[in-house]
């Protein structure tokens, strides 16, 4: 049953924490929006840059979906999203171009969720803690070195260089070994995503932690053990 983290903390004793990245630790449609905008305006197209941006973002958003239910391959989806933008607005660009110069680009982004800092120094105290992202290699790695947070991440696992996606239970299989977590019940999974984070920490026998910074109902069947609306009040659980 899931249980609320307002209040009590856990009776469980937790020695790793595995953090989502995007949305999660880091402000993905922020820094998604500033590297876009810069984007467009390398074609002089950011006047339209509202009614661009929702359909990137209608299309990148299934595409990611597609990933999770191994429909298609990171390669695919990183070009594919460009083909099918630039099909829309009739822009004469090769999606291998467009992906390149966007892809810089957001690896300069490192807007934070509000309370990541703050969380991450409360926790490095007791916990290890490590970054599992469904991200581009490049990215990921290029914004953690470059944020505040880096000296608080134990290390990273990317989905792209062991080319499996959560909610894939290798994945998090490769995590537990590579940071030397022989027990899974001292493992915590948080992270934003019900069909990602919580659906793979489920497969795997992690407890999870749903951050719902949206308060939004969950309609799926996957249940986390955890649910929390703000990074902060991790503080009322660990």
């Amino acid at each position: 049953m899931q249980s609320s983290c307002k209040g009590v903390k856990t009776m469980k004793t937790y020695k790793f924490i595995f953090f989502d990245a995007d949305d999660t630790l880091f402000d993905f449609k922020k820094s998604e929006s500033h590297a876009f905008k810069k984007l467009l305006s390398e074609f002089d197209l950011e006047f339209n840059f509202e009614n661009y941006i929702e359909s990137y973002r209608n299309i990148s958003d299934k595409l990611w979906l597609d990933l999770e239910k191994n429909i298609i391959t990171l390669n695919e989806l990183k070009l594919l999203r460009f083909e099918l933008f630039a099909n829309k607005i009739s822009l004469d660009v090769d999606s291998e171009t467009l992906s390149k110069m966007y892809l810089n680009f957001l690896g300069e982004c490192t807007f934070l969720i509000p309370g990541a800092i703050d969380i991450l120094q409360y926790l490095k105290k007791k916990y290890t803690i490590v970054i599992i992202t469904n991200g581009i290699s490049a990215v990921q790695k290029k914004r953690l070195e470059n944020s505040k947070i880096k000296e608080y991440i134990d290390g990273m696992v990317v989905s792209e260089e062991l080319k499996i996606s959560k909610p894939n239970p290798e994945i998090f299989k490769y995590a537990l070994k590579k940071f030397n977590c022989h027990d899974k019940s001292s493992a915590l999974m948080i992270g934003d995503s019900l069909t990602s984070d919580v659906l793979g920490g489920i497969n795997s026998g992690i407890d999870t932690c749903w951050l719902n910074s949206n308060n939004s109902i969950n309609y799926t069947n996957h249940i986390p053990t955890y649910e929390i609306n703000t990074l902060i009040e991790l503080k009322k659980l660990l």
